[in-house]
């Protein structure tokens, strides 16, 4: 789990910096390679995320019992909307691929499912979607950090010490 969880933050990492970057690149062949890492890098993580809720719903909920309910209830929501937008962000990017190209494939050989007709002004739409999602999710990925800090300093349970590695949480 915690191997996902990394693995999933560098990930997006690199997304947000592909994503944003490539406006910067002015060759529209090495813009199109960018954007084809920038969408398989996004199925990837979509893909983990799957595998991760699979993996969460066997071993049970690794929730805080000591946390009171409301901090609980936003725990658990947090959690969810995260897993939904890191999921949702790249089928919405997909669905914005398929609008704006009458054919799609990453790299010009893997071809991609086909989630929208081809429709430009529904492209333009998605596209601001798949943007303003991301920002969403870069603000939650802030909040994650935050209460992980809190975890460390405030609470002094491992939970963060867990997540980098080095030993169990206490909970």
């Amino acid at each position: 789990m915690v191997l996902i969880h990394w693995s999933v933050l560098g990930l997006v990492a690199a997304i947000f910096a592909i994503g944003w970057g490539r406006d910067l690149i002015e060759d529209h062949g090495l813009k199109s390679v960018f954007t084809d890492i920038h969408r398989l890098m996004g199925l990837i993580v979509a893909a983990l995320v799957l595998v991760r809720i699979v993996l969460r719903r066997s071993m049970g909920p690794a929730m805080d019992s000591e946390l009171p309910p409301l901090l609980r209830w936003g725990s658990l929501a947090s959690q969810v909307v995260m897993y939904g937008l890191l999921i949702g962000i790249p089928v919405i990017g997909l669905m914005q691929t398929a609008a704006a190209h009458a054919h799609i494939s990453l790299f010009g050989v893997i071809p991609l499912p086909r989630l929208a007709p081809h429709d430009r002004a529904q492209a333009e739409a998605l596209v601001e979607l798949h943007g303003n999602l991301a920002w969403g999710l870069f603000g939650l990925i802030g909040l994650h950090a935050s209460a992980a800090l809190w975890h460390h300093y405030v609470k002094k349970d491992g939970v963060l010490m867990a997540m980098l590695g080095r030993v169990r949480p206490a909970i």
